[in-house]
C-alpha cells in the first residue's frame, strides 16, 4: 500500500466509487445544493416567516439521522444496490409533492416523507458503506474521493437562473427529472466484492488496525454503551449544523450586509468548489493523523470563518470564507466515517453510522430554524454569529477530547 494514493487491487472498486460519487451528489447535490438559493423564494411563494422558509433543509437532515438505523436494516436485509435504487424513485417523487404544495406545511412535509428518506436511502449512508466494502486500504481517501460535493458547487449555479426564468416551483421539477437519471447507473451496483478476492487483498496488508475485528458486529447496546461514542456524535452534531446553517443562510446574511443575489449565489457555488477540495484534504489527513485530530481542526477552523462576517467583509473576504467554510463542511464525513471504523469496525459501520446519525440530528436539524429564529428575534446576524461561532469552537474540544482517549484514533489501514 502506498501513502500517498488510494490503491484498491480489487477488480471493480473504481467503479463501485464513481457509482456511490455520482449517488451522493444526486441525492444530496440536487436537495442541499438547490435548497440555498430557494431560501428567500420559498418565503415569498408562501407568504411565510424566515424560519419556516428555512425549515425545508433541516427536515430533510431530521429524517436523514432518524432512518439511518432503518436503511442500515434495509442493506442487511436486502441489498445496497435495491435501496439505493429505492431511494432515487422516492426523491423524485419528493420533489413532484414539492412542485404541487398548495401550502408550507405540505411543502415541508414533502421534504420530511419523500425528499429526506430518499436522499439517505441514496446517499452518503449506502455509498460510504458500499465504499468501505470495495476499500479496505485506504478508507478515509476513498471516501474523500466518494464525498467530493461536485453538485452542491453546480446545482446553486444552475438554480439560480431556473427559479428566475421558471420560477420557484418548475424548479422542483427539473430536479425530478434529472435525480431519475441516476437509476439505471445503479443497476450495475454490486454490494461487496467476492470474499476470496478481498482475504487476499487483507492477507498483503501489513499495516496494524486498531479497530475491532472486522467480523464482529457490535450489538446497539454495545456502541450505545461507548463514551467515545456520545463525544463523537456531540461534536458531529454542531459542525454538520454549522454547515446546514452556511448553506441555508448564506444568501440573506450577505444580502443584510449589503450583497446581491448573484454574488451570494457566487459565494455558495466557490464554497461548493472547495468542498470538493476539502472532502480529499479531510480524508487524507484523517488517514494520517485520525479522524478526532482531523475533526478537532475543522472545528476551530469553522469556528474561526464565523466572526468573519463581524467584520462587514469585502468579496475578496467573503470569497476566503467561502472556501474555508467549502472544505470543512464536505471534510466532516470522511474523517468522522473514518473515526467510525477506527471505534467500531468495518463490520458494524453501517449500524454506527445509523445511530450516530439519529442522535447527531437533533443539533443539525435544529441549527438552521434556531439561526431563523435568532434572526427574527433580534433583527439581525449578530447572535447568531456568536452563537455559531462558540459551538463549533467546544465541538473541536470535543474531537480534541476524543482523540485524547485515544481511540478511534488510530489510521484505518
Amino acid at each position: 500500500m502506498t501513502q500517498g494514493s488510494v490503491s484498491p487491487k480489487l477488480k471493480g472498486a473504481w467503479l463501485m466509487l464513481a457509482l456511490a460519487f455520482l449517488a451522493q451528489n444526486f441525492a444530496i447535490g440536487l436537495s442541499i445544493g438547490s435548497f440555498g438559493v430557494s431560501v428567500l423564494a420559498i418565503q415569498s411563494e408562501f407568504n411565510t416567516s424566515r424560519t419556516l422558509a428555512s425549515l425545508g433543509g433541516s427536515l430533510e437532515i431530521l429524517m436523514m439521522g432518524a432512518l439511518g438505523p432503518l436503511v442500515a436494516i434495509l442493506m442487511e436485509r436486502f441489498t445496497i444496490r435495491g435501496t439505493m435504487l429505492a431511494g432515487v424513485v422516492l426523491g423524485s417523487i419528493g420533489y413532484v409533492a414539492l412542485w404541487a404544495a398548495p401550502n408550507i406545511w405540505v411543502f415541508l412535509a414533502a421534504y420530511a416523507l419523500l425528499v429526506g428518506p430518499g436522499v439517505v436511502m441514496a446517499g452518503n449512508l449506502p455509498g460510504s458503506t458500499l465504499v468501505t466494502n470495495w476499500f479496505p486500504v485506504d478508507t478515509g481517501r476513498a471516501i474523500g474521493l466518494m464525498m467530493m460535493p461536485l453538485f452542491i458547487m453546480l446545482v446553486p449555479l444552475a438554480s439560480t437562473p431556473v427559479i428566475e426564468a421558471l420560477g420557484l416551483r418548475n424548479l422542483y421539477l427539473v430536479l425530478a427529472a434529472v435525480n431519475l437519471l441516476m437509476f439505471p447507473l445503479l443497476l450495475v451496483v454490486k454490494d461487496r466484492p467476492p470474499a476470496a478476492e478481498l482475504a487476499s487483498l487483507k492477507s498483503e496488508a501489513t499495516a496494524p488496525t486498531p479497530a475491532p475485528d472486522p467480523g464482529v458486529v457490535l450489538t446497539i447496546k454495545q456502541i450505545l454503551t461507548r463514551v467515545d461514542f456520545w463525544i463523537l456524535v456531540a461534536g458531529l452534531g454542531v459542525l454538520n449544523g454549522s454547515g446546514m446553517v452556511k448553506i441555508s443562510h448564506l444568501v440573506a446574511l450577505v444580502a443584510e450586509q449589503g450583497r446581491s443575489i448573484n454574488e451570494a449565489t457566487l459565494l455558495l457555488t466557490v464554497s461548493g468548489g472547495a468542498g470538493v477540495v476539502g472532502s480529499l484534504v479531510f480524508g487524507w489527513l484523517a488517514d494520517r493523523i485520525g479522524g478526532p485530530l482531523a475533526l478537532m481542526i475543522n472545528g476551530l477552523i469553522q469556528a474561526a470563518t464565523w466572526t468573519i462576517f463581524f467584520l462587514h467583509p469585502g468579496m475578496p473576504l467573503l470569497l476566503v470564507d467561502a472556501t474555508l467554510m467549502g472544505i470543512c463542511g464536505a471534510g466532516v464525513f470522511s474523517a468522522y466515517l473514518v473515526t467510525l471504523v477506527g471505534l467500531f469496525g468495518r463490520a458494524s459501520l453501517a449500524r454506527a453510522l445509523g445511530l450516530a446519525g439519529i442522535f447527531a440530528m437533533a443539533a443539525t436539524f435544529a441549527a438552521p430554524p434556531v439561526a431563523g429564529l435568532l434572526y427574527d428575534v433580534s433583527g439581525n446576524y449578530g447572535t447568531m454569529l456568536t452563537t455559531i461561532s462558540t459551538a463549533c469552537f467546544v465541538a473541536a474540544l470535543c474531537m480534541g477530547a476524543l482523540a485524547f482517549r485515544g481511540r478511534g484514533a488510530g489510521r484505518v489501514a
